[in-house]
């Protein structure tokens, strides 16, 4: 079965019946669809995917979410929709989505947008790149659309969906200093591993987003940064943290494009424990648990290769990304 359309994706959420709203447009003018599910009295927690559009994966795997939700009679979704209001963005880049390109239609990357540390390493400056950042903060009608849905709604928890590795990251995306309620986030993923290994499924690494001290301008060996994966100033996760949510980015598969029918039964397995212990932390206390050390960053070899080649970090981010 090929990747849904946008308009076919925005059909399929449709069917379920579910409430939704249009919160903006893109550049070119499509509707942003944010859909609610569960309990509108309750806390609220924001599900995020393909801000890059194209990586369609999250998109699909939060439809596979959304049908659970509605139609699997499990006893743990009635607990979800009875406790919490659940918002999904499924497409935050529908004109990337539509051309299956990460950037939106001004030539940005939504991800380094927003504004809690806009401007910093791991951006370029300007339009018109994979990791441009755009001409000021949140400039772009996406990000501000979505802002203006955090601003709405006050999520408690925010969690956006990637693909080109196999990670969940937490803040800070900026800064190499760690959150000052890093055990929070240690106890949730604490909660999650326990209940992916209930479910007899493998969970996720974790790490920090930015671990490595390093300017992505100026040239750097893979050895001078094991535990991080990239500097990311402007990301969505460090606006959420800023603001008082819990943000967490989800690399859910390792490939860009999986075959789809694995989404289903291999991503879909893996993805459902830590939505589930996302949602339930929005009315459940989270026990604080001091987190794991990160992990190295999966880049398959390709980072070595290209800084003895000698190109600068922010170049190989761009390479990399260019490549899948």
């Amino acid at each position: 079965m090929p990747y849904h359309t946008y308009d076919n994706l925005v059909f399929l959420f449709k069917s379920l019946a579910l409430q939704y709203e249009v919160i903006g447009q893109s550049v070119l003018g499509k509707d942003l669809y944010l859909f609610r599910i569960g309990n509108e009295n309750a806390n609220s927690i924001f599900f995020m995917g393909s801000i890059h559009g194209n990586e369609h994966s999250g998109a699909e795997l939060l439809y596979y979410f959304a049908n659970w939700l509605v139609k699997s009679n499990d006893p743990v979704a009635s607990d979800l929709l009875a406790n919490s209001q659940i918002l999904i963005l499924p497409v935050a880049n529908p004109d990337g989505f539509e051309a299956w390109t990460r950037i939106n239609a001004n030539g940005v990357d939504l991800n380094r947008n927003f504004p809690k540390g806009w401007g910093g390493a791991g951006s370029n400056p300007g339009c018109g790149c994979t990791i441009c950042r755009g001409n000021a903060e949140a400039d772009q009608p996406e990000v501000q659309s979505i802002l203006a849905c955090w601003n709405k709604y006050q999520p408690t928890i925010g969690v956006t969906i990637h693909t080109g590795m196999e990670l969940i990251a937490y803040p800070w995306g900026c800064w190499s200093t760690p959150v000052e309620n890093i055990t929070i986030y240690g106890g949730l993923y604490q909660a999650y591993k326990t209940l992916a290994l209930q479910n007899g499924v493998e969970p996720y690494l974790f790490g920090q987003t930015n671990l490595s001290q390093i300017d992505l301008a100026q040239p750097v060996a893979i050895a001078q940064f094991p535990y991080s994966i990239y500097p990311a100033c402007g990301d969505c996760i460090d606006t959420m943290q800023d603001r008082g949510m819990l943000g967490f980015t989800l690399e859910a598969t390792q490939e860009f494009k999986p075959p789809y029918e694995d989404l289903e039964a291999k991503y879909f397995p893996r993805f459902l424990p830590f939505a589930i212990t996302c949602t339930q932390s929005v009315y459940t206390p989270i026990v604080p648990v001091q987190p794991p050390p990160s992990p190295p960053p999966p880049f398959n070899g390709i980072f070595p290769i290209l800084t003895v080649l000698g190109f600068g970090v922010t170049t190989c981010v761009a390479i990399y990304y260019s490549l899948k």
